[in-house]
């Protein structure tokens, strides 16, 4: 499977939650992963980053093993 493909199917179960996943960029083995959530997110449904980051990391990593880390850009961390 693809990345985006392997992506999309983790992001169906956060789009339960109103949240999505958007693949930003893959480079030097780094895959960039954006936390998309709207106003009717529940932020408190989805996983802390660094777990996020660890279940994408596998999730990924498998689909193309050149993928060695993930970078997640998570607005929450904007967020007081």
């Amino acid at each position: 499977m693809s990345l985006t493909s392997e992506l999309s199917t983790l992001a169906d179960t956060m789009r339960e939650d109103g949240a999505d996943l958007s693949l930003d960029s893959v480079h030097a083995g780094t895959a960039r992963v954006r936390l998309v959530i709207g106003p009717g997110t529940c932020t408190d449904c989805i996983l802390p980053k660094e777990h996020l980051e660890s279940v994408l990391l596998a999730v990924l990593s498998k689909a193309d093993d050149t993928i060695t880390a993930v970078e997640l850009i998570d607005p929450r961390e904007d967020t007081p």
